[in-house]
């Protein structure tokens, strides 16, 4: 090979290699500008999903809250009514009271009765509870 085919082999690959030098770092650039673009969107994509689930979480407490304090109020709204309904009618609640009072005093009288018959029927002294608190006649 002629000594000029080297020379100009020579120059041809210096160009060759300064365009592609150029070239690649044209491109490098655009592609670390573009890697750059994706990688800040994918860390934001999942801020954002970190986000969204905090936040569904936190409305899934606000839900259960408010749930309760419907729940809750509904509870007293409840309670007022039964209680302004006995402060309405005291002559009734009291006619209540003493009904029951009755029943349980008829109950008593009734549970003394059948005691009084199997002391009787057992032979035992119904004086002999006193040291434990009371006898069965002690009972109204």
């Amino acid at each position: 090979m002629p000594p000029e085919a080297w020379g100009e082999a020579r120059e041809a690959a210096a160009v060759a290699l300064k365009e592609g030098t150029t070239d690649w770092s044209k491109y490098s650039k655009n592609l670390n500008t573009t890697w750059s673009s994706i990688a800040d969107g994918v860390q934001a994509t999942n801020l954002a999903a970190v986000d969204s689930t905090e936040l569904a979480e936190a409305a899934r407490w606000v839900q259960q809250e408010s749930r309760m304090t419907a729940d809750l109020a509904e509870l007293f709204r409840n309670q007022t009514a039964f209680l302004m309904a006995q402060a309405a009618d005291p002559d009734a609640t009291m006619t209540d009271l003493e009904k029951l009072m009755a029943e349980n005093l008829a109950k008593l009288n009734d549970l003394k009765q059948e005691v009084s018959e199997v002391e009787k029927s057992e032979g035992i002294d119904p004086n002999a509870y006193a040291g434990y608190g009371a006898s069965t006649s002690e009972v109204p």
